[in-house]
């Protein structure tokens, strides 16, 4: 494929895009493994990590279908410019929702302190603000 003489492919667009972060996380990973090399673990260490890690792995694959499901189906029904427009909507939405939930994770430890304080009617007036706002911003 050609873009103004340009040869675009898109194998090297994907690697180009996803190459500089797949790369940082290996290092990442490979600094840990080196790091945690000398301590000793059994076998039922690694079993109780996947017994508890198995609920969010599941979630994680649900998620992964839900969310791109939608993208599978446009691009069978829309128009490309259709396509385009849905999904610079939906990245506008996204970035709403992100600072959104930058928010939330921000007035979480309030929370939690005013739970452990039990200051349950400034903990009801926080949450209930937050979803009135939370409703009208997203």
């Amino acid at each position: 494929i050609y873009y103004r003489g340009i040869s675009v492919d898109i194998k090297l667009s994907l690697i180009v895009l996803y190459l500089p972060v797949g790369m940082i996380s290996l290092c990442y990973i490979v600094y840990r493994y080196i790091k945690l090399y000398h301590v000793k673990t059994t076998k039922s260490h690694y079993i109780a990590i996947l017994r508890r890690s198995s609920g969010f792995f599941l979630f994680t694959l649900l998620s992964i279908v839900v969310l791109q499901t939608d993208y599978m189906v446009i691009s069978q029904r829309l128009t490309p410019a259709d396509i385009v427009q849905y999904t610079v909507t939906m990245k506008i939405f996204g970035l709403v929702f992100f600072i959104y939930t930058a928010i939330l994770q921000a007035l979480w430890p309030i929370c939690a302190e005013l739970r452990v304080k039990q200051q349950w009617k400034k903990l009801n007036k926080m949450i209930g603000v937050n979803i009135l706002l939370g409703s009208l911003y997203v």
